[in-house]
């Protein structure tokens, strides 16, 4: 017979190779997925030449454009890739529209931000640049 202190230290060594193995798992599938295109041509209107966007092993983005606006365009787009979820969540919580996403529980902050009119004062600055 196994006394109970044995069994509750293989049971919690149980579950934590358990947890470990599945969070590994879960892990390399994620990070081996990539929503944005890794290679190919993409058109956009915005360009007056070329670029070429390339990652290296890591998943920095490299860019080489002949001119800077084609290269600040391609510096968006690839933050965009990275990070859209990111800019889009910041974007609706300097609105006030957390709520949208996550519901009722989050009403109080977008009150809170909509006092504070972070959006408000934005639009105001950027209205007030000059061309």
């Amino acid at each position: 017979m196994l006394s109970p202190f044995i069994k509750n230290v293989t049971g919690i060594i149980i579950v934590l190779i358990v947890s470990f193995i599945t969070f590994y798992i879960l892990f390399i599938n994620l990070s081996d997925k990539s929503d944005y295109v890794e290679s190919g041509i993409i058109k956009s209107g915005e360009l007056y030449d070329s670029v070429v966007i390339y990652r290296d092993e890591f998943g920095v983005s490299h860019i080489e454009a002949n001119n800077e606006d084609d290269l600040y365009f391609a510096l968006g787009y690839t933050h965009a890739q990275d990070r859209l979820w990111q800019m889009d969540l910041s974007r609706r919580a300097a609105e006030g529209r957390l709520s949208e996403i996550f519901g009722p529980e989050v009403i109080e902050y977008d009150k809170l931000f909509r006092t504070i009119g972070i959006n408000r004062t934005s639009y105001k600055i950027y209205n007030s640049l000059p061309e």
